[in-house]
């Protein structure tokens, strides 16, 4: 501050004022994009003073809460796709109060998993029909191919995306349907996949 007068003026000295206060603005901050199967750190951190000096973590998986115990400012687990379907929250604390992050889900890579057809049940012969080809994954699949095995004669099927489409006859009602997803991390089969063709006595 400045003092003055007729004579002149003075300015004091700078004081800074330590303000003490709990931890804000709490936050985790993880990988971008990790592959499953990596070792990820995540990293809780906080605005604080006195800084925080304790930490606890907590995952939140569908409705399932967990406490995970035994963790400071980070927490170090392995990307796998059912991680990437959980919330993680961290708590910060000092010897004023505590404050938990906001939620942070992380976004796991992974390749095509769960890759199955799916067909009409029960089709009649000489209806048309689609094949669909189904999978997980993350990215999500961008592109698909499909094979028939009719007996131990296998062909594949080209200029097809995600489906399939066929007229039902009795001869397709013996042969097994494959298709494989892809995406940027790799590829997966699907199991075969019979066609039940209703058809009347011949």
């Amino acid at each position: 501050c400045t003092a003055g007068n007729e004579i002149g003026t003075v300015s004091s000295e700078t004081i800074t004022v330590y303000v003490q206060y709990a931890p804000i603005n709490v936050r985790i901050t993880a990988p971008t994009a990790p592959r499953a199967g990596k070792n990820i750190t995540l990293r809780c951190g906080s605005q604080a003073n006195p800084v925080a000096n304790s930490y606890s973590w907590r995952k939140l998986c569908g409705s399932q809460s967990t406490d995970l115990w035994g963790y400071g400012a980070e927490y170090r687990l392995r990307a796998t796709v059912e991680i990437g379907t959980c919330d993680y929250f961290c708590s910060a604390r000092n010897s004023l109060g505590e404050k938990d992050s906001p939620a942070q889900r992380i976004d796991v890579q992974y390749a095509p998993i769960n890759v199955r057809i799916t067909a009409p049940t029960a089709p009649r012969a000489g209806e048309y029909i689609t094949l669909r080809c189904r999978s997980k994954a993350n990215p999500v699949a961008n592109s698909y191919s499909w094979r028939k095995l009719c007996g131990s004669q296998s062909t594949d099927l080209w200029g097809y995306g995600a489906e399939y489409r066929l007229r039902a006859t009795v001869e397709i009602g013996t042969c097994d349907y494959f298709c494989s997803a892809r995406n940027s991390l790799g590829e997966k089969d699907s199991p075969a996949q019979r066609i039940d063709v209703q058809y009347a006595p011949i």
